[in-house]
């Protein structure tokens, strides 16, 4: 069986226009490939700090501490990388610093279960990827944020950025040779978020830039996009 790296590589070779994109986050990735976690409160703490709705980075203590070590990284991220930097490049790296600031563990979408909000629980973004998995007799919906890469259960049905519940107001666009995504898109609020539909390759598959086709077929439909980093 094909391991991720290859399957990337081979998916980046079907999907040529994605070359130049994905040898730029693929740099921006090294560059700050050295970063470690830094320690958070554990999980059920961190529970307890969300209980009111309020995310993780938004508690004065952990803002302050991501926003230092922030502050830190950046410069030798940046000139490491050797480039002409502009706002869309550092706000990149700022979130690929705090991506890498937040321990992975905390991350995962098995310590969310009671956090039942469309924004994310660590650093309050909206989601900009979803996921629908196989759960008991059915599938269940999961929301991936575009920053930190949190992982989270949302409702099944209904629009993730507003509060359109009614189908009829709701559709899906597909890409006929890639059946595994699709983007489901609300009538009401004009927005879209795109939906991989199947489990194994979510290395690809969750990854926002890796699906830039969709967002241009989302885009020439006239949806708007939400939660990427590059846009809010």
């Amino acid at each position: 069986m094909q391991n991720a790296e290859c399957r990337m590589q081979n998916y980046i070779e079907d999907h040529k226009f994605l070359e130049q994109a994905a040898n730029f986050h693929l740099k921006i990735n090294n560059a700050v490939e050295f970063i470690k976690p830094v320690e958070f409160p554990n999980v059920d703490e961190c529970k307890k700090l969300v209980a009111e709705g309020l995310p993780l980075l938004q508690h004065n203590d952990l803002q302050e501490k991501i926003t230092e070590e922030i502050k830190k990284f950046s410069p030798q991220v940046i000139e490491s990388l050797n480039i002409e930097i502009n706002e869309t490049i550092e706000r990149m790296i700022k979130w690929a610093i705090i991506e890498k600031l937040i321990p992975q563990d905390l991350k995962s979408s098995d310590h969310w279960s009671e956090w039942l909000k469309n924004y994310c629980p660590i650093c309050g973004r909206r989601p900009v990827l979803a996921q629908l998995r196989k759960q008991n007799e059915g599938r269940a919906r999961y929301l991936k944020c575009g920053g930190c890469g949190t992982m989270w259960r949302w409702s099944r049905l209904g629009c993730t950025y507003c509060d359109n519940e009614d189908l009829y107001k709701m559709h899906i666009l597909e890409i006929e040779s890639e059946p595994q995504m699709r983007i489901d898109v609300c009538d009401k609020c004009h927005c879209y978020i795109k939906t991989y539909n199947e489990e194994g390759n979510e290395k690809i598959y969750l990854n926002d830039w890796l699906t830039l086709h969709f967002d241009l077929l989302a885009e020439e439909e006239h949806f708007q996009k939400c939660g990427s980093i590059l846009i809010e």
